[in-house]
């Protein structure tokens, strides 16, 4: 019996792992909320990307299952940077390629 709780529990513990990693997506950053994003967070990755940009559209994916895979560890964020130019600019971000 003991045997079958152990196993219980590992099954159990690997459906709440599992469940929990896939619904880390990562947080859509704005100029509303990318300063708290930065404070709640010890560890972060932001994705600055434009709508336009290829490079950008190939990278998203794996931006995507970073977060749900390290999400344990680190909050991952997508902020637009034609809708944030200021922000951008502050991080150095100059040019995106096509």
């Amino acid at each position: 019996m003991d045997e079958l709780e152990e196993i219980r529990k590992k099954k159990l513990k690997e459906l709440i792992k599992m469940a929990s990693s896939k619904a880390a997506k990562p947080v859509m950053l704005n100029k509303n909320n990318f300063e708290s994003f930065l404070s709640q967070n010890e560890n972060v990755v932001v994705d600055f990307y434009a709508d336009w940009c290829m490079p950008c559209r190939y990278v998203s994916p794996i931006i995507e299952e970073l977060a749900k895979e390290l999400s344990d560890r680190l909050a991952f964020g997508k902020l637009n940077v034609d809708e944030n130019q200021e922000i951008a600019a502050r991080f150095g971000i100059s040019a995106i390629r096509h």
